[in-house]
């Protein structure tokens, strides 16, 4: 079969549209990646044996019901986050009628069954590698016998249940990025070109803020040879020079991380690397050894200075084992990152301030902090929900600018004193804003230049909000 997969843009305020027009001019989109999940999917359907053409539509230009039809596609699958529906509403209406579509990701994973009622043919929940396999083999006659996927069958909606997962991710190909134009993705690390790499799946920890709706609470980890592998072949194809994990948990297993980074050692691999990391799974000797292998950057999810707050919201994390992770990042070298939450369930103004305070003790080279994203499908979700707070209808407001709220979690503050807090906390960080400005211009093509200045202009119009309001 000939598949046509479709990763659609994020409308945001700042672009209506979205798309890129016929005739436009494209330039490589800073910062971006290549998107994960349908670069697996279209190496195990050709792994298969079938045919993959795929459109990313934040850098290619919007391809009609008319040029798909062209190509013979037997199958469109559209993966969806939630800020991209919008955009994804859009391709429906072009593409409904004219082939059968198949839409997955976490939105799909959500929303399910009222999906179908806006035109696509077949909804894929959770993982997509074994319940593409199993459609492909049984579509378009016995769907039935396909898990994972809800669709419409004389007027009635058939589920058949759980999906299958990937129990061995070893045995995954890689992904398939020979199906994009990676010219158009310009990510570069320490001046070196940079790609993604997943080594683990789910998560067994329970953050109110965190949607695990995809992959699940059980963790299933790679080995560290078939990271390692991953990394020498896309060395050898795409001249990588660094690469960034994109899973949550990366240092869960501290054996199977020693055993990767002496794979790195052993083999004299050039190679940089950053990934997340929880603050109560490191420590010196790992750290050092981590250095010595190329990790160049850590982040954590240190979410709050309160540790009642950190009891709260379930991080399973202590404010001395966060001190003593920052303290060490520090000591050995290792750029360190720290992302911050304020206003979720619960937050009062002591413990907004108690962040504010640890965050400025305990400085990290980076900061980030955010206000809190009800993802649906998440706990927090369902606390806004329960509150009566329009959670459904900010789900993109939150996305686009997350310095305003239009509604708090907090019994204890107003969306205004939530918004005055944050932009406080990010001024602590603006000491470095000058020096990130001229090490992004620096890596940047002259092209780029605007994106650039357009997130400098950003971060100048935050200080000067806090500084003048």
């Amino acid at each position: 079969m000939r598949l046509c997969f479709i990763n659609p843009p994020a409308i945001s305020k700042f672009n209506r549209n979205g798309f890129i027009r016929q005739g436009e001019t494209i330039h490589p989109v800073t910062g971006s990646f290549p998107p994960l999940g349908i670069g697996y999917l279209a190496a195990v359907a050709e792994k298969s044996g079938h045919t993959c053409n795929v459109f990313d539509l934040k850098t290619t230009p919007w391809i009609s019901g008319k040029q798909i039809l062209d190509l013979s596609a037997d199958l469109v699958l559209i993966s969806a986050l939630t800020i991209q529906y919008s955009a994804v509403k859009a391709v429906i209406g072009e593409l409904r009628g004219k082939v059968p579509l198949v839409i997955g990701g976490p939105h799909a994973s959500i929303f399910k069954e009222a999906l179908l009622n806006d035109g696509v043919d077949i909804v894929a929940v959770g993982e997509g590698e074994e319940t593409l396999i199993s459609l492909l083999r049984n579509f378009p006659g016995r769907l039935e016998s396909v898990p994972g996927i809800i669709f419409k069958k004389n007027g009635n909606y058939i589920n058949t249940g759980e999906p299958t997962v990937v129990n061995n991710l070893d045995t995954l190909p890689f992904p398939a990025w020979h199906d994009f134009n990676l010219d158009m993705y310009h990510n570069y690390y320490y001046g070196r070109r940079c790609f993604p790499v997943i080594s683990s799946r789910g998560c067994p920890y329970k953050c109110v803020y965190c949607f695990k709706g995809v992959s699940g609470d059980k963790i299933r980890t790679r080995s560290a040879e078939s990271i390692f592998d991953e990394i020498i072949f896309l060395k050898g194809k795409y001249n990588i020079g660094a690469v960034q994990f994109q899973d949550d948990l990366f240092t869960i297993n501290r054996a199977r991380v020693e055993s990767f980074c002496n794979l790195l050692l052993d083999n004299k691999t050039d190679i940089f690397w950053r990934c997340l990391a929880r603050v109560d799974q490191v420590d010196r000797e790992l750290l050092l050894l981590m250095k010595e292998a190329g990790c160049k950057s850590l982040a954590f999810g240190i979410e709050s200075g309160n540790q009642e707050m950190l009891e709260r919201i379930g991080k399973k994390i202590t404010l001395k084992q966060v001190a003593k992770a920052i303290e060490l990042c520090n000591e050995i070298g290792i750029v360190s990152k720290g992302y911050y939450i304020i206003g979720l369930p619960g937050e009062t103004a002591k413990t907004a301030q108690d962040t504010i305070n640890f965050a400025r003790k305990n400085r990290t080279t980076q900061l980030q902090f955010t206000l809190p994203l009800p993802y649906p499908g998440t706990e927090l979700w369902d606390i806004g929900k329960k509150m009566g707070l329009p959670v459904e209808k900010h789900v993109e407001t939150f996305f686009w600018d997350d310095t305003l709220t239009p509604y708090s979690f907090s019994e204890h503050l107003t969306p205004r004193q939530i918004e005055r807090y944050i932009l406080i906390a990010r001024n602590i960080g603006q000491r470095n804003m000058v020096l990130r400005f001229f090490k992004m211009l620096g890596s940047a093509k002259p092209a780029e230049y605007p994106v650039v200045f357009l997130k400098a202009f950003r971060r100048l119009r935050s200080m000067m909000r806090v500084n003048f309001k």
